[in-house]
């Protein structure tokens, strides 16, 4: 299976924000596909089938939450879907190819044939768009752009966001913090904070101006970015990821994340001076001589 991937760049994004636009991107990453799999194989057979055997016994509502996502998807101007079958940038099956993507062979191996279908018929945008632009610097207008505090923010995601406030002193930045984990199985707990965030999302989108909204909630962001857009449009809704986290470096090694330290030189010596001049110090050196060998990927 192969899939095509419709030109989509961080200025025609930074643009719309710039003029307080519609627009929504929600990434369907290597994560995602492996929950597809787990569910879609039989469960004996995903369960001897790594990284299927995870996502086995994830809720089957919230599986459904995520099909529709696919099955249903939403075709208005400045809503743009977006897909990965790999984690990295540069990784051989993320290497856009005259507008074509293909999956990893254990996906398209798994993949029901009405759903490889499913997945064709949507109009696709690169998935790793926000990394590639970290590398290459081209995030930098937009991230100058939320940094002004001209237009309001939100972060969905790890407590770790929060920092991002002491870092852009100028933006006016709320959170919303995501304490599921487990939210996949759907524990008792991981399903009422699952919804109770929902509402709290919901009432924020109604009762504010335009807003840009930065989810890193693995793929709960895609459920949240395709709800939240048909509840109310005149908002920006980014499934950022992890690429948010070169703000906020941990001595854990956890943020940024495998990514950023597999490509460590080339987005320092792109974005590195842009970086240093809002950091503090000491984050700066996490970041440019933290641990080089990540706990995740």
């Amino acid at each position: 299976m192969q899939i095509k991937i419709h030109p989509l760049t961080l200025k025609r994004i930074t643009n719309r924000v710039v003029k307080r636009l519609p627009v929504a991107m929600p990434t369907r990453t290597h994560g995602v596909w492996d929950l597809f799999c787990g569910k879609m194989l039989p469960k004996h057979v995903a369960k001897n089938i790594a990284p299927f055997h995870r996502f086995v016994d994830t809720d089957e509502r919230f599986y459904r939450f995520l099909l529709l996502t696919i099955m249903c998807p939403i075709k208005e101007i400045g809503y743009y879907d977006c897909i990965s079958f790999g984690a990295i940038p540069g990784m051989a099956q993320d290497t856009l190819k005259e507008g074509i993507v293909s999956p990893l062979d254990y996906h398209n191996k798994s993949m029901p044939i009405w759903f490889q279908k499913a997945i064709q018929n949507t109009n696709w945008h690169d998935g790793l768009i926000f990394r590639r632009a970290t590398a290459d610097g081209n995030l930098i207008p937009f991230y100058k752009h939320l940094m002004q505090g001209k237009t309001r923010i939100v972060t969905v995601g790890p407590k770790h966001l929060t920092r991002l406030a002491d870092v852009w002193p100028h933006a006016d930045i709320t959170h919303y913090d995501t304490k599921f984990p487990k939210v996949f199985l759907f524990t008792k707990e991981g399903d009422d904070h699952f919804n109770y965030l929902h509402q709290q999302l919901r009432e924020d989108i109604l009762s504010n101006d335009y807003t840009v909204y930065l989810f890193q909630a693995g793929a709960v962001s895609q459920y949240y970015i395709y709800d939240l857009f048909l509840t109310k449009k005149n908002h920006a809704y980014f499934d950022i990821g992890r690429s948010l986290n070169i703000w906020t470096p941990s001595p854990s090694g956890e943020p940024p994340g495998g990514w950023f330290f597999n490509n460590r030189a080339t987005i320092l010596n792109s974005c590195g001076e842009f970086l240093q001049r809002h950091m503090s110090s000491d984050d700066y050196m996490l970041l440019t001589n933290g641990p080089t060998e990540p706990r995740h990927v």
